[in-house]
């Protein structure tokens, strides 16, 4: 069996909540139908679909987006997970250059390896199954690029993962563009929702308006 996990982050540090990682598990194999069924959906969307362009104007094309996303999650045929920290939970014993140079890495790591029961999805644990990795937001050099892909595929390594035969090659973990994969827009809309409400941007009020918008 091959899997993709389509991932993005988002809301680096919010009021309340900060540090949004989410993504998208399918079966490759369904990859095709489930992105001809979300490009349907996204027909009234101009360009990229993401949370901070939606407009009074298209307002109900993304509501159609949404709605065909979670008919597909429902159906069992996408499992979208998404992880934040609370802000309320400090790490002020960490330095400041160390915890921004490897947050990025550490909170991916722990993502991946916990939020869809990876270790769990083979329960004969006869055949070998292959997981890709596609990222919308890399790390800016081609150095921090590639240690992070020996990162991620490090976790083969792991008992759980090694006895449940998943394996994550480095060649497997890409950078990708999210114009290109609308699984990974649907990603960006649903997770930055979760993180405009829970930081309660909603109650926010425009600069020169007297009422929230």
């Amino acid at each position: 069996m091959q899997y993709i996990i389509y991932c993005d982050e988002s809301e680096d540090r919010g009021r309340f909540y900060s540090n949004f990682y989410g993504g998208a598990l399918i079966k490759a194999a369904d990859r095709q139908p489930i992105e001809e069924a979300l490009n349907t959906a996204r027909d009234g969307i101009n360009g990229e679909a993401k949370w901070t362009k939606i407009t009074e104007q298209d307002e109900n094309a993304y509501v159609e987006f949404v709605t065909e996303f979670f008919d597909l999650i429902e159906g069992g045929d996408v499992k979208m997970r998404v992880m934040f920290t609370q802000n309320i939970h400090n790490t002020d014993h960490l330095q400041d250059e160390y915890e921004e140079d490897a947050k990025y890495y550490k909170l991916y790591y722990q993502f991946i390896k916990h939020a869809f029961g990876l270790m769990f999805c083979n329960e004969d644990k006869q055949n070998i199954n292959h997981l890709a990795i596609y990222l919308d937001d890399a790390p800016d050099t081609q150095e921090k690029l590639d240690n992070f892909k020996n990162y991620l595929a490090s976790l083969s390594s792991l008992p759980d993962f090694f006895e449940s035969k998943i394996r994550i090659d480095k060649q497997d973990v890409s950078e990708v563009n999210s114009k290109r994969h609308v699984i990974l827009q649907a990603v960006d809309v649903v997770m930055g929702a979760i993180q405009f409400r829970l930081n309660e941007h909603h109650r926010a009020i425009p600069k020169g308006k007297r009422r929230r918008g």
